[in-house]
């Protein structure tokens, strides 16, 4: 078992999170806006879960680009 793994179902709005993610870097709106836009039927977004998405979001993309750079 690796260190760190993550226990339980998988989050249902995963898709709701990271198209407000991109929104937000493309300055589509406010944090508050974004996350009203994307709010799924039947459930909400947290801006605490935001934050943390948005930070494992970015560095993902900092490790493609250093990938890509090494090649």
């Amino acid at each position: 078992m690796k260190s760190g793994t993550k226990f339980g179902p998988k989050s249902k709005h995963d898709q709701a999170y990271e198209g407000a993610i991109e929104d937000f870097i493309n300055g589509k709106g406010t944090i508050l806006e974004l996350l009203a836009k994307w709010k799924p039927e039947g459930g909400s977004l947290s801006e605490q879960t935001f934050y943390r998405k948005k930070r494992a979001y970015i560095a993902k993309l900092q490790a493609k680009d250093m990938v890509l750079a090494d090649e």
